[in-house]
């Protein structure tokens, strides 16, 4: 099992119960060279936020922004943001956003969209207690995530964990 089968009804809850417009649960980089969380600190609330090094396990936190990949968004908070587009443009498309930047550099659709969200006045929430694993040449998740960050762990504990993930499903490193 990847993802726990009750994560959306999880994010659903914690939405409803508290009122949140958007609300995520945690995941990583689709990369293994740097392990990088895809949760964006708030820091002092300005551009350029900074991915968690440490990200969270438990509670709930406000964030800057995060991607696509385990996000729970209002249809008002999409409908808004759609609104505040020129006529025709995509919420969640990528484009510049020369306000923050200075340039006209594109910004990936979900950091654009999150960016603009928070301008008019919607947070983002992440739910640590929920992790989404997010695929790599191995699930990517808090446990392997740590055994990348420590070199020494990961050299000694990368292949018997690749062997163990290969066996799980029915394969072999052949």
């Amino acid at each position: 099992q990847r993802n726990p089968n009750d994560l959306l009804e999880k994010l659903r809850e914690a939405a409803d119960e508290r009122d949140l417009d958007m609300v995520c649960a945690h995941y990583y980089k689709r990369d293994t060279r740097t392990v990088q969380s895809l949760c964006y600190e708030l820091g002092d609330g300005t551009y350029p936020y900074i991915p968690y090094l440490h990200p969270p396990t438990e509670g709930l936190h406000e964030i800057a922004l995060t991607g696509f990949g385990c996000v729970l968004i209002r249809r008002r908070v999409l409908e808004t943001v759609r609104d505040s587009y020129p006529k025709g443009a995509s919420p969640v498309g990528i484009g510049p956003m020369p306000e923050i930047t200075g340039d006209y550099d594109n910004f990936g659709p979900d950091f654009r969209f999150f960016i603009n969200a928070r301008k008019l006045g919607y947070r983002l929430w992440l739910l640590a207690d929920v992790e989404s694993l997010h695929g790599t040449t191995l699930w990517l998740g808090h446990k392997s995530a740590n055994l990348l960050r420590n070199p020494g762990k990961w050299a000694d504990g990368s292949y018997p964990l690749f062997e163990e993930r290969l066996r799980l499903q029915g394969m072999t490193p052949e």
